[in-house]
């Protein structure tokens, strides 16, 4: 492993790992950490040579099922090969899945990677009848997006009735091909 600079989690996990890998564990956010993303969508993207990485945030708010949060758009000239994602979540009802996907271009149909979901942590009750789940995951994939699209994470809760509280941020990391 190559030790490159990053000022986000996701490079700094790399160079923990480069410079003593008994230290390297996967960085885990604090419930209030995930509380109170920000209230719009945004991305904020790294690139040092080849290193690549993105981070969005978004609080879907109440009534919807899923939350969408849109990475930047990759380079109109290179492939990205993205190998790990990192994601904290919270929503009102337990999460039942995690997807990173990308909206595809002219010549390359979109595509739709599942991720891994842990059982979340239920650490809040917010009213008698009501709770607040935490979900993280931080995930080594192995793929290349195509040039000029879109990637996105769409997360998903699972419950009879509206959600709450619905929000989620992510850091992608990888390289450019």
């Amino acid at each position: 492993m190559t030790n490159r600079p990053s000022f986000a989690v996701t490079g700094l996990v790399a160079i923990l790992a480069a410079t003593a890998p008994a230290l390297a564990k996967p960085i885990l956010m604090s419930p209030s950490a995930v509380a109170a993303p920000a209230a719009a969508a945004g991305s904020n993207v790294v690139r040092y040579g080849k290193y690549y990485e993105d981070r969005i945030s978004n609080d879907c708010g109440s009534g919807y099922i899923n939350c969408i949060v849109n990475f930047s758009k990759l380079p109109d000239t290179r492939h990205v090969h993205f190998t790990r994602i990192a994601c904290a979540g919270t929503s009102s009802n337990p999460p039942i899945s995690l997807a990173l996907a990308n909206n595809g271009t002219a010549t390359s149909p979109p595509r739709h990677i599942p991720l891994q979901i842990a059982p979340a942590t239920y650490a809040q009750q917010i009213f008698s009848d009501k709770y607040i789940y935490y979900t993280n995951i931080n995930q080594e994939i192995d793929v290349i997006m195509q040039k000029g699209s879109v990637p996105y994470v769409n997360f998903y809760a699972n419950g009879p009735n509206a959600f709450e509280n619905l929000s989620i941020t992510c850091t992608l990391t990888g390289e450019i091909v």
